[in-house]
């Protein structure tokens, strides 16, 4: 099977991939960058909530193209299924076999469905991917629903319920925590934003965790976990996110306790020549060396 040379390969191309590509091409013009994604058209991580309210559709938060393509990055719609860190080289599922000199993975990260709650694959019931088709699905099912629950008050839950209000849906925010945001901002703040939020229309009912999603095939209901039940038309759930590190670790790449990539402050991991950045990586705070203890919260950007 022939192989093609490539000089930087990255491997996803959402924000740290493409920052990774255009980086390694700026400063390297004579190598050759090849970006491989699974998207034809990749999201704005930040802006994903607001194609539900502000925005007049997806087609509005694309990250573009054409800074990659003026430095002669080139862009490959395909699926990375495997690493090979020994001999060097990768193969997609469309059968392509790239044999690189340095890789970096910008796998992401995947947003979480608890194991444990009862009723999360239910019909109505979602999640907020970085996927655009199925975010414009998303929008379509919405449509002609009244009663939206979303779960978790971090950035993306606040965030998208606020702009589902704008779009004119009956919007509750549930948070087991007693303010929203609290993962991210001393309690003043928090208060400010939930001032904002319930001046908006939306309903916030915090320090009750959601115990169970109810329904016969399609969500009707959820329960919290002091037994209270909250009809619904659909549910929408932004309780965090997991790095995207399967590739990775089927590939002997090390990996955390905490699921994700192991990495040294240049973003090394623990084969040579292979690095990994984003939502899938380690965070470090650069000041100390010391590797970041906070997970994953319900960030838009993540």
């Amino acid at each position: 099977m022939n192989k093609e040379k490539v000089d930087v390969l990255v491997i996803g191309g959402s924000a740290a991939g493409l920052v990774a590509a255009m980086t390694a091409k700026s400063n390297y013009s004579d190598k050759r960058v090849v970006v491989v994604r699974k998207e034809e058209k990749v999201m704005i991580p930040c802006g994903i909530p607001y194609i539900f309210g502000s925005l007049e559709s997806s087609d509005q938060n694309i990250l573009p193209d054409g800074g990659l393509l003026k430095l002669g990055v080139e862009i490959v719609v395909d699926t990375i299924e495997s690493i090979d860190p020994v001999n060097k080289v990768c193969q997609s599922a469309a059968g392509l076999v790239l044999n690189y000199d340095k890789l970096i993975i910008t796998t992401g990260s995947m947003p979480s469905k608890p194991q444990w709650l009862k009723g999360a694959d239910l019909e109505n019931v979602f999640t907020i991917p970085k996927n655009k088709v199925y975010l414009d699905q998303l929008v379509e099912k919405l449509e002609g629903l009244k009663n939206i629950i979303v779960v978790g008050a971090g950035f993306i839950g606040v965030e998208l319920s606020d702009e589902l209000k704008k779009h004119g849906f009956n919007v509750k925010l549930v948070e087991k925590q007693p303010h929203i945001l609290e993962l991210a901002f001393d309690e003043d703040i928090a208060l400010e934003a939930e001032s904002v939020l319930v001046e908006h229309g939306v309903e916030l009912i915090s320090g009750k965790g959601i115990k169970e999603i109810v329904g016969n095939k399609k969500v009707d209901s959820i329960i919290l976990e002091d037994g209270t039940k909250i009809d619904a038309d659909a549910v929408i759930l932004s309780m965090g996110y997991r790095p995207n590190t399967e590739l990775a670790k089927n590939a002997g790449i090390k990996i955390n306790e905490k699921g994700f990539i192991a990495v040294d402050e240049y973003l090394r991991t623990n084969i040579e020549n292979v690095y990994a950045a984003g939502d899938c990586a380690e965070k470090r705070d650069f000041a100390t060396g010391k590797i970041s203890t906070i997970m994953l919260a319900s960030t838009a950007c993540a």
